[in-house]
């Protein structure tokens, strides 16, 4: 069936699943122990692709009895199907291996991720890893981070700039209305495509809109 119609005014509330990236960064501190200069979270919760040379330092020689922790409270939509965690840092320039290991726990202290960074360099260098996961938002909101230091030598530091979870997640509803104006100048079928133009609150704009 074809029909021509000079104008139409639908309304129109769309559920769209749509992938979505999003970073998140500590927000608070859990547990500082003897790092420096608290709080810590405030200096790291910088962009890992253009930190601004802020570091928190760890004690000498540090160990995993000087563990640090930090909240995670981003409300994340949908489902997390990727995690980026990355690290910018580095240690002193006293002689000796150190190493960082960052584990992100759920809200009931499930483990999702995990990476070890390694032997760091005494050049501020960016860590990562990235990991498949299928984590309900549920799980991540109110989430945190655990970061325990390693080292063996001569009175070595660590120095952390900034920490970044880049997530991409997935089934994020967005609900809008939307308005189609015509001409709209051909049904066809059951599934009938409306070949006018969509406008959804600001949104951008489909020349074909399929109901």
């Amino acid at each position: 069936m074809k029909l021509y119609l000079p104008f139409l005014l639908l309304i129109i509330l769309a559920d769209i699943s749509l992938a979505a990236s999003i970073t998140i960064v500590p927000d608070a501190d859990i547990v500082t122990n003897s790092w420096t200069t608290t709080p810590l979270w405030s200096k790291i919760a910088d962009s890992a692709e253009a930190p601004d040379g802020t570091v928190i330092t760890s004690p000498l020689n540090p160990s995993s009895t000087d563990l640090i922790n930090f909240s995670l409270n981003e409300i994340v939509e949908g489902q997390v199907d990727q995690v980026i965690i990355i690290v910018h840092a580095r240690r002193s320039s006293v002689a000796g291996d150190v190493s960082l290991n960052l584990s992100w726990f759920n809200t009931t202290g499930g483990l999702i991720a995990s990476i070890d960074t390694g032997s760091l360099t005494t050049t501020l260098t960016t860590y990562h890893g990235t990991f498949a996961v299928a984590v309900n938002r549920t799980y991540v909101n109110n989430s945190f981070l655990l970061i325990i230091p390693s080292s063996s030598g001569v009175l070595p530091q660590i120095e952390i700039d900034a920490i970044n979870l880049n997530l991409t997640t997935s089934n994020t509803t967005l609900k809008a209305n939307g308005t189609i104006t015509g001409p709209v100048t051909n049904f066809t079928g059951e599934n009938f495509t409306l070949q006018g133009k969509c406008d959804a609150n600001g949104l951008s704009s489909a020349e074909n809109v399929y109901v």
